[in-house]
């Protein structure tokens, strides 16, 4: 795992990938927390959850939302650097996801106000959702789902979960050409992945393809792609395909 280096800023303080820590140190001086004024930065805004990016750098920012008066599941205490840790972890076992480069909690009067995480972000990547509602049609939807089934089995060969991997969690490369999973709330680590519970990890990209009314050949062949990198005994039946078609 990669070594960290702190660096307090604004009463911050960041764990950073010791790798890049001196130019994500600049980055942080002269962004930070300016890179939230302007909307053109702006990625994803949900309750509780920010996500800017600036100069090839995402930073998410998790804060506890209304009317709760407890960190909920994916802002428990020390949430960002167990997410940090996950993909260190992801990243030594060659599973394609997005570089993270940092992490830090910030506190204010002895109460958590917030949690960071910092990732890489090379211009031009592609959520997958823009590629199933057609909105790049010189990129390959099948080529893309084949990608997707490959992506999936990639977790499971390694004995990871990830519950998350919907098309909003799911980048496309364009430099490699690769998939990337760009969310990580919803993986563990396990000592086997059972059929079972890689039905119920694939059951989210069958629900996103679903909302864009993709055709059940796609499904197919997503499976089909998913069960060629599967041992026979961990291989998915076809019969999920007809809960969603």
């Amino acid at each position: 795992m990669s070594k960290t280096t702190k660096f307090k800023h604004k009463n911050i303080l960041w764990h950073l990938n010791s790798v890049y820590a001196n130019d994500i140190i600049q980055w942080i001086k002269s962004n930070f927390p300016a890179v939230y004024q302007d909307e053109n930065n702006i990625l994803k805004k949900d309750t509780g959850s920010l996500v800017v990016h600036k100069d090839n750098i995402v930073l998410k920012k998790r804060t506890l939302r209304p009317n709760k008066k407890r960190w909920q599941f994916a802002l428990r205490p020390s949430q960002s650097k167990k997410t940090y840790n996950i993909t260190q972890k992801l990243s030594a076992l060659n599973i394609p996801i997005a570089q993270t480069l940092g992490y830090a909690t910030e506190y204010k009067n002895g109460e958590r106000k917030a949690d960071y995480l910092l990732s890489s972000y090379i211009q031009g990547d592609i959520e997958l959702q823009d590629i199933f509602n057609g909105k790049y049609t010189s990129i390959s939807l099948e080529e893309t789902i084949k990608k997707m089934g490959e992506l999936i089995a990639s977790f499971h060969l390694s004995n990871i979960s990830n519950r998350d991997l919907k098309d909003s969690n799911i980048i496309l490369n364009l430099e490699s050409k690769e998939l990337l999973a760009v969310d990580y709330d919803g993986i563990s680590f396990r000592k086997d992945i059972s059929q079972k519970r890689a039905q119920k990890d694939i059951i989210p990209t069958f629900i996103s393809m679903r909302s864009h009314n993709l055709s059940r050949d796609l499904f197919e062949l997503l499976l089909s792609e998913y069960n060629k990198n599967m041992p026979e005994c961990k291989k998915v039946p076809t019969e999920i395909i007809d809960r969603f078609n």
